[in-house]
């Protein structure tokens, strides 16, 4: 018997290869020690310690399987629970660095070796050590799984990974799934592994999925996944008879691309299974609108991360960097030719169709625009790629060029941005009787040079904003708000651009120093006399990049593209104008604006200029509230609300006029994808004292939200989710006591951390 573990790389593959004897022996190679039964995880823990080819051909793993609780789980037990599932999947890496796996299905797709094992494939070592043998040899010809041998491949890298999951229940009554993918490298032959296939690391894929699971959510593992998803796999289930690629490469460049993807938007629909992912909205945000909403940067997921059971995992994340080639780039310019033909064929769910118009592209070498002859047998020679996509072709900047990282590389990230950095040094001129604030402040590049406010809009584009909590509150309300002339809108703070217009020139005064000085007001006092609380100026803003760039494809200036930085916010007291530093008289921080670049790489929103939390929340406000187009439906657009349900997307019931297509990529019920964490969670709840109630209709006075129907902030925040007319609505509305302007909650009651009902149970993901 040959045994391949994961204790084998050091001397017992040294050792293995003196063994002598031919292929098929029963000899011993490696073996691995008993380990201690693990700790409490929560999930299930698996690990796969050996693998050995007896006489016969057929593959026995040895596993370790733990429950919880880190007692041993019989696999009889585990496949006779709840979504029991335990399955074994074995394959090669081939020459072309493509996995190809020994089981296939009926279909001749990849598979796993048993629909359902039977007990004889099992036997216990005993202290939760298990052996699985495959049903069938593949060491003998005539009796292999899925037309391979192992015969001739013992020098290559061989995988065995498991998919082990099951449901529980969990206190709150929801079925909980518990799944471990556990995995082994090995060659047959003993020799060490050298040759791996670690292109991306599921936990960059988490970084916005939170825990991926496909096929009914028990596989979660980028090393199991690539056993079945390899290069020449095609969809079988199309409903049009045409199979897509199922390579990873194919099916998670086009799924993440989405609306954009060359061949949807040419009238294609990218089908798998009968399932289209042709609306699905990529949510990275760029200055650069031709990249907007597409997933081009491919550092995102082709980056060293960690496996689901924490070892580092990612040895080639930097392979997609060299040697491409037509398939790879297909994978997301699906409508780019190489022969010259302005046609193409795409694919829908029903029928294939071809396209003749813009919407494909031929590629042409830059010296005279001759076609690049990679068709036919030239399709995937790299080295017809190489010239121009694998080494950077033009010095000086790394942005919009050919090679492949320069061509990926996001604005943002570039040479083009400048950085911006902003900067207020003083707020005065605010007492009782004078609340006309008079800003201090300064911008800055990166480098340290300064940005100067200028006339034209393009170059810079900077702003200041004043707005205020009142006393006894913890949100702003921005009541009253007037320059002596103009009343804000409801909610929203006053503005004043000081770049751009002649505004800015009457009321900015240059100091000499780099700095300038802005009044906020034009006429008498921007605060009225009855605001009593903590003010706060807010300075943002962009800028263009620095000069001009010429590139192969098109010229960039300072107006094509504007760079922001995060704004910046000065806090002070209504009465003496003192600066306030103490959190509890400041807005709260209940979420993390860095847990927003996780998905979106750089929030740019209202033309780029709002990237941060703390900039947003000054607007979208307990009395901010949206007057739709009918001019009746009002919305609130304080910030709760309009997260929640902005991310609620497609799962809403209500009407709602933005972002109705969104799908989340993760479970909503994750609270601590966006919000800070705290010890022991809390999510927030319950809200804190001094969250004021959420205007949904305007009363008679513009910028007054005195007589306006509100809510409450509970309701507020958890409608935006809970939408729809049945359960959980009706028992939320029945919560609340009080006048329509000055409603109480009595949510906290049961809702709160550490009850039965409190958002650390009822929110708990269920994967």
């Amino acid at each position: 018997m040959r045994r391949h573990s994961a204790l084998m790389f050091v001397a017992a593959f040294a050792a293995s290869l003196m063994l002598a004897g031919c292929w098929g022996s029963d000899k011993t190679i490696g073996t691995t020690a008993p380990e201690a039964a693990p700790a409490a995880t929560g999930n299930l823990n698996a690990q796969v310690r050996s693998v050995d080819f007896p006489a016969d051909g057929k593959p026995v793993v040895t596993f370790t399987l733990y429950d919880e609780n880190g007692a041993a789980l019989a696999p009889a037990a585990l496949l006779a629970s709840d979504g029991g599932r335990l399955r074994f999947f074995i394959a090669r890496i081939k020459a072309d660095a493509n996995y190809e796996n020994y089981c296939k299905s009926s279909g001749g797709l990849p598979s796993y070796d048993a629909s359902t094992p039977s007990a004889s494939q099992f036997a216990s070592l005993g202290g939760g050590r298990f052996t699985y043998t495959f049903k069938t040899s593949i060491d003998n010809a005539s009796q292999t799984l899925g037309g391979i041998t192992l015969v001739g491949n013992e020098g290559l890298t061989h995988t065995v990974a498991i998919q082990a999951a099951r449901n529980i229940l969990t206190p709150t009554g929801k079925t909980f799934q518990q799944a471990v993918n556990p995995y082994l490298n090995f060659r047959p032959d003993g020799a060490a592994v050298t040759v791996t296939r670690e292109i991306v690391a599921i936990s960059n894929c988490n970084g916005c999925h939170g825990k991926l699971g496909l096929h009914g959510g028990g596989r979660r593992e980028i090393a199991l996944c690539i056993l079945c998803h390899y290069a020449g796999v095609t969809d079988n289930n199309a409903t049009n008879g045409t199979g897509n690629s199922i390579s990873l490469m194919n099916l998670v460049h086009r799924i993440h691309y989405g609306a954009n993807l060359p061949s949807n938007v040419a009238g294609g629909d990218f089908t798998i299974s009968a399932s289209s992912f042709k609306t699905v909205g990529f949510p990275f945000m760029s200055a650069d609108s031709k990249i907007s909403n597409a997933p081009i940067k491919c550092v995102k997921c082709h980056a060293a991360g960690k496996d689901t059971a924490g070892r580092d995992f990612g040895r080639d994340v930097n392979r997609y960097k060299s040697n491409p080639t037509q398939t790879k780039c297909f994978s997301c310019h699906d409508t780019m030719k190489w022969d010259g033909v302005k046609s193409i064929v795409v694919l829908d769910n029903v029928t294939p169709r071809t396209v003749t118009n813009d919407n494909v592209v031929l590629h042409n070498l830059l010296n005279g625009g001759t076609i690049i002859d990679v068709t036919g047998a030239q399709a995937d020679n790299a080295a017809k790629c190489n010239p121009c996509h694998s080494q950077p072709q033009f010095a000086g900047t790394e942005y919009n060029y050919g090679d492949i990282p320069s061509a990926h590389t996001i604005a943002e990230e570039s040479s083009l941005n400048p950085g911006v950095n902003f900067q207020i040094l003083a707020v005065d001129n605010i007492d009782l009787t004078n609340r006309s604030p008079r800003v201090t402040f300064k911008v800055t590049y990166d480098n340290g040079g300064v940005i100067v406010p200028s006339a034209t809009k393009a170059i810079t584009n900077l702003s200041l904003k004043i707005g205020f909590i009142p006393a006894g509150s913890i949100d702003f309300s921005n009541n009253l708000l007037a320059d002596g002339a103009t009343v804000t809108k409801p909610g929203q703070p006053m503005s004043l651009t000081v770049a751009g217009t002649s505004a800015a020139v009457n009321n900015l005064t240059n100091n000499g120093d780099n700095t300038w000085t802005a009044y906020l007001a034009k006429v008498g006092s921007a605060y009225p006399a009855s605001a009593v609380g903590t003010g706060v100026i807010t300075l943002e803003g962009r800028v263009g990049m620095l000069g001009t760039l010429v590139t192969p494809r098109k010229t960039l200036n300072n107006s094509s593209i504007t760079f922001s930085g995060r704004s910046a916010q000065w806090y002070f007291d209504l009465s003496t104008g003192a600066r306030v530093t103490d959190p509890a008289l400041i807005r709260r921080r209940v979420v993390d604006t860095n847990k927003c670049q996780v998905c979106h790489n750089t929030v740019r929103l209202h033309g780029g200029s709002r990237i941060n939390v703390e900039e947003c929340v000054v607007c979208h406000n307990s009395s901010a509230s949206y007057l739709d187009a009918d001019n009746v439906t009002q919305l609130p657009i304080d910030f709760k609300y309009l997260i929640h349900r902005l991310h609620t997307g497609e799962a809403g019931e209500s009407y709602f006029p933005w972002g109705t297509e969104i799908r989340f990529p993760r479970d909503r019920r994750d609270c601590l994808a966006c919000h800070l964490e705290t010890t022991p969670p809390s999510y927030g709840v319950p809200l804190k004292v001094g969250l004021a109630p959420v205007s949904v209709g305007r009363g008679t006075i513009q910028n007054n939200n005195a007589d306006d129907t509100k809510i409450g902030p509970t309701r507020a925040a958890c409608t935006a989710c809970h939408d729809g007319a049945s359960f959980p609505l009706p028992h939320i509305l029945n919560q609340t006591t009080g006048s329509a302007s000055n409603p109480t909650e009595l949510c906290a009651n049961c809702h709160s951390t550490g009850l039965l009902f409190g958002p650390d149970f009822a929110h708990e993901p269920v994967m």
